[in-house]
């Protein structure tokens, strides 16, 4: 009976330091995860959300304006910033250049229309 016991309380230590790391581990990733995502944020996306009102704009003035904060910031994306764009405009071309992860870029070039990471 007391060998029986003990082995009880082995199993029962075992179960929660299993446990407790199993859970440690899902943080951990969860937290790494959190830091390679920029926080779960798609900053190519929400810039992207910007495109056709450059090009509107651009039919409409002649011009790219010189700032996005001529702009109503897109509803959707509260935890968004337009300074997160990184916006360089010229009379006849504009860019982005945004995070992505720790240590990448995503860059938007108007005359290509595209987005390329670095």
């Amino acid at each position: 009976m007391n060998k029986n016991m003990e082995w009880v309380k082995i199993r029962k230590i075992l179960v929660i330091a299993g446990s407790v790391i199993f859970i440690s581990a899902i943080v951990y990733v969860a937290f790494i995860f959190y830091l390679l995502t920029n926080g779960y944020r798609d900053y190519e996306k929400f810039c992207s959300e910007y495109i056709p009102l450059l090009e509107t704009y651009k039919l409409n003035k002649g011009h790219y304006p010189n700032k996005l904060m001529v702009f109503e910031k897109p509803s959707f994306y509260p935890r968004y910033s337009e300074s997160s764009c990184r916006y360089i405009g010229s009379v006849t071309h504009y860019s982005f250049k945004v995070d992505e992860g720790l240590i990448g870029w995503s860059f938007y070039d108007s005359d290509r229309q595209r987005w390329v990471h670095d």
